[in-house]
């Protein structure tokens, strides 16, 4: 009888311990699923500049673009757009080569200007691309003197089977943005890590262009 007190109380224990060696692994998986890596790329970022653009001429001839307050600006840049705000009649069709300054891609984008946010001689147009699997993705196209020369992604939010991407922007001064990007995938990246979140912040200078500053 003692001894099979004991093999019982030796199962038992064994057990235990097997429960509890499967906990630490489910938690050790999720730990290094969820790890966010703080080396970031400035390619993780979408900013491109341009050089006399006539591309974006299309856009003084939309008659009804508003006047984005302040804190409207602020919030489309954190919240996303509405599929029912878009106006339909507001869109311009660009080349994708140019816009992404890619000669590789073909075929055009279109993208529909919700209005703009100025100040005295600075226009960031708010431009909207729907999307398929997700918020509509926000581009700003900065305006200097009449002419854009250049634009940024300002807001994203996707999710697929195997990548997601959350792209918010606050804007600190006229000329200064700071955007926070998280992504995901669910292939390890060289550090060995499923996540990443950057932040970074842009600067436009008196031309119009954009750079990365701290």
């Amino acid at each position: 009888m003692g001894k099979n007190r004991n093999e019982l109380k030796f199962n038992k224990t064994m057990k235990y311990i097997v429960y509890i060696l499967i906990i630490l692994f489910n938690v050790s998986c999720l730990n290094s699923k969820n790890t966010v890596s703080i080396n970031c790329n400035v390619e993780d970022l979408l900013y491109i500049n341009y050089e006399s653009s006539t591309q974006f001429n299309d856009i003084e001839k939309i008659s009804n673009l508003k006047n984005i307050d302040d804190n409207s600006f602020r919030f489309y840049l954190k919240e996303g757009v509405d599929s029912n705000e878009i106006k339909k009649e507001n869109s311009i069709t660009i080349s994708k080569k140019y816009f992404f300054k890619d000669p590789n891609l073909q075929g055009d984008i279109l993208i529909y200007i919700m209005g703009f946010n100025q100040n005295n001689n600075i226009k960031h147009y708010l431009a909207v691309r729907p999307t398929n699997n997700g918020k509509s993705s926000i581009y700003i196209l900065n305006q200097v003197n009449g002419k854009v020369n250049s634009m940024f992604l300002a807001y994203s939010d996707y999710n697929n089977n195997y990548e997601s991407e959350h792209i918010v922007t606050e804007k600190k001064s006229t000329n200064v943005f700071k955007l926070e990007r998280f992504s995901t995938s669910d292939t390890r990246d060289h550090d060995g890590k499923y996540s990443r979140k950057c932040i970074f912040q842009l600067e436009l200078n008196d031309e119009g262009h954009l750079k990365t500053s701290k």
